[in-house]
């Protein structure tokens, strides 16, 4: 079903996933700006914390990928496992 949506609205459908496990996601950018692969940008939901230090969130940045077809074996290679 996802390719019967248009690009746009499928990077605002990732946005609202992201939105689930990361703080403050916004889509980045315009269409046809040069983004170097940015769709999304957020930050980490918590900040780190080390010797009692607490370290600012980190930013997260994703790329919005939308695959007619898209297997366990594309998901390892994606991810490195």
């Amino acid at each position: 079903p996802f390719n019967k949506i248009s690009s746009r609205a499928f990077e605002v459908l990732c946005c609202e996933l992201a939105n689930v496990l990361f703080e403050g996601a916004l889509l980045f950018g315009r269409s046809g700006q040069g983004q170097e692969g940015i769709d999304i940008t957020a930050k980490e939901n918590k900040a780190k914390t080390t010797e009692g230090v607490t370290a600012s969130k980190l930013d997260v940045f994703i790329q919005c990928k939308r695959y007619e077809k898209f297997l366990i074996g594309d998901l390892k290679a994606a991810v490195n496992l």
